[in-house]
């Protein structure tokens, strides 16, 4: 019942045009398109951290819900689906270890940091 709560939400924060998928899980994976700048980007991520982290659902009173959100975007150089999938989910695992309710936007420097993370167990 909580997955069908957030993913009402979630389609309440985006446009029809907006294409919003489950991948699994508690996973879902959201395809913007022309969202204007990297700004407006950055104000529809946060107002989901926000939105989400703020809903209030019966059978969870007891619990409070978290978002962590990984960005990637697009360009005219992005490979294939695979390579920006992957993306995603660094700036995902960047963003959980940021703490609770954060996003991160995928950059390359993000591979580097990933694997000293994982190398020295944090």
């Amino acid at each position: 019942m909580a997955l069908k709560a957030l993913a009402k939400t979630l389609k309440g924060l985006y446009r029809s045009s907006d294409l919003i998928g489950r991948l699994g899980g508690d996973e879902f994976m959201i395809l913007l398109t022309n969202v204007g700048s990297i700004k407006n980007l950055k104000r529809i991520v946060n107002d989901t951290v926000v939105k989400i982290a703020a809903m209030e659902y019966e059978q969870m009173k007891a619990m409070a819900l978290t978002c962590s959100i990984g960005v990637v975007l697009i360009t005219d150089h992005s490979e294939n689906f695979n390579t920006l999938y992957n993306q995603a989910d660094i700036a995902l695992y960047m963003a959980k270890w940021d703490g609770k309710n954060r996003y991160r936007i995928y950059s390359q420097r993000m591979d580097k940091e990933l694997m000293l993370r994982v190398k020295n167990n944090d």
